[in-house]
């Protein structure tokens, strides 16, 4: 109305100590008439008016590398390119087929398999805790018959690999076991991976020891075992190695750096599995004497099974 109409248009947003445009769009037959840099001084202005001379104010912009158009009209007006970020999409086939609302159910974080024989196993148990009266015998304690049975079945199962299973109540009480067992003076320093749950360090930090964190390695989230030795000083007494997600941490070289140094090794099994000599899952959480190295197993729905 009145001869006039909308040939462009800029959004402009304030983030902090910047302003950001959002969109820039001018009508194609009105392209090449400086209606964009218009736009744009008026942007900045907004921007001035909003941030004042604050420092390190800045006029932000994002836009697709492919857009040699807006690339050009930026840099005309005096952007200068900041970062470039690779964004990936999927496109999907238009013919896909959709799937109801019903059938969209949460993929399970984790999921039991059971046998068929846990509940038998589990009436069992606690008919020998109960001695008919409604107290407790001995069936329940912590050297009950499966208790016994399970540390003896794993004992077997690493043969001459392990001197001796012990279940405990938790990982996290191995791990202490496991601490106390090295005789670790205050001061003393542990060698462990950066990336690592909060048991592994604090196990060693109840006995007064010093976590030296070691970076892990992109590809597996382990420690990386290269950088291992350069973390060793005249105060190291362990080197604590964990394996993370199912994938094993490179033990030969942790060992041949313990060995060189007279350096004790405890590994963190908590969610490695039983790979040659190194890791094994049970129901139960215990601790292994493996070639003179303790290592802490664990079993729970989450945790990960090669």
């Amino acid at each position: 109305e009145g001869g006039f109409r909308e040939v462009g248009f800029i959004t402009v947003s304030r983030k902090h100590s910047s302003a950001n445009i959002g969109l820039l769009a001018v009508d194609p037959s009105c392209r090449r008439l400086g209606i964009a840099s218009a736009l744009l001084s008026r942007a900045t202005l907004w921007a001035l008016e909003h941030l004042g001379y604050l420092p390190h104010t800045t006029l932000d912009v994002v836009t697709q590398g492919t857009n040699s158009i807006a690339i050009a009209c930026y840099r005309a007006f005096g952007f200068r390119l900041a970062s470039v970020q690779d964004v990936y999409h999927i496109w999907l086939p238009d013919d896909l087929p959709s799937v109801p609302q019903a059938d969209q159910s949460m993929v399970p974080f984790c999921r039991q398999h059971l046998m068929g024989k846990e509940m038998g196993y589990i009436l069992d148990l606690l008919g020998a805790g109960m001695d008919g009266k409604g107290g407790l015998t001995g069936g329940l304690d912590s050297v009950g018959r499966y208790n016994l049975a399970c540390s003896s079945n794993i004992q077997s199962y690493l043969g001459e690999d392990s001197n001796r299973v012990l279940i405990t109540p938790s990982c996290t009480a191995a791990l202490e076991l496991a601490a106390m067992l090295c005789t670790l003076a205050p001061g003393d320093e542990v060698i462990m991976p950066s990336y690592t749950f909060a048991s592994t360090a604090n196990a060693f930090v109840l006995r007064g020891a010093v976590p030296v964190f070691v970076d892990v390695c992109r590809e597996t989230g382990n420690m990386d075992v290269c950088m291992v030795e350069a973390a060793v000083t005249s105060r190291t007494k362990v080197i604590c190695a964990v394996h993370y997600a199912g994938v094993a941490c490179d033990m030969d070289v942790v060992c041949a750096v313990a060995k060189k140094y007279g350096l004790l090794v405890v590994e963190d099994a908590a969610q490695g599995r039983w790979m040659c000599v190194w890791a094994w899952y049970s129901h139960f959480m215990y601790v292994v004497y493996v070639y003179a190295r303790m290592s802490v197993f664990y079993m729970n729905a989450y945790t990960h099974v090669l």
